[in-house]
């Protein structure tokens, strides 16, 4: 607790971290492992200051399906111009156990990415490969995962998610920290105003 995060013996034991999360997770070469302070929480707000702006509407989609998610959308908001933080689809209707038709779904191609979180543990709800209608969005969209609750748990499919972030504190580590694994090149997009905690 009392090294200087600039002493070599800090940057080794950072840098062994990050492998080991690479090698736990099975992360391609093609994308990078950070470790951040703010939990998840402040990464709703890292996302889209660096996502939204992949395509000139800066628009993004999201998929509400329990408490995590609503609290993501209702944060991104914020930053959006009105109707470009486009809620996709929500599962409220069935009390978050249960994805709409995909027939009903408002998908938007011109979103600079989809963001979904991967395990709501509050009403028990988790996206699988199974259960997600992954066809129905353009093949070079980014898909943000929040896997707060089941990183760790179960083998990641990297060609559905360009982005996966989580808290980790469930899983993985201490409250407060957070891990974002994101494609290379998906860095250097973020909007001017980014907050500097908030930039990749």
């Amino acid at each position: 607790m009392e090294l200087s995060h600039r002493k070599p013996e800090f940057v080794e034991i950072s840098e062994m971290c990050k492998q080991e999360i690479r090698t736990l997770l099975e992360v391609p070469d093609d994308y990078t492992v950070m470790l951040n302070q703010g939990g998840a929480t402040l990464q709703y707000t890292a996302v889209l200051k660096n996502l939204m702006g992949l395509k000139p509407q800066k628009k993004a989609m999201y998929l509400t399906t329990g408490l995590w998610s609503l609290q993501c959308i209702t944060e991104a908001k914020k930053h959006f111009a009105p109707g470009n933080c486009i809620e996709v689809a929500t599962s409220a209707p069935s009390g978050y156990n249960k994805l709409p038709d995909s027939s009903t779904w408002n998908i938007d191609p011109e979103a600079s990415y989809l963001h979904v979180c991967v395990n709501e543990t509050v009403n028990g709800f988790e996206i699988g490969e199974d259960n997600f209608p992954w066809h129905l969005f353009p093949k070079d969209m980014p898909v943000v995962g929040d896997m707060s609750s089941n990183i760790a748990t179960r083998k990641i499919n990297w060609n559905r998610f360009s982005v996966i972030y989580c808290g980790a504190q469930k899983n993985m580590g201490p409250s407060g920290c957070s891990i974002i694994i994101v494609k290379k090149s998906l860095l250097g997009h973020m909007q001017k105003d980014t907050p500097i905690m908030c930039d990749w």
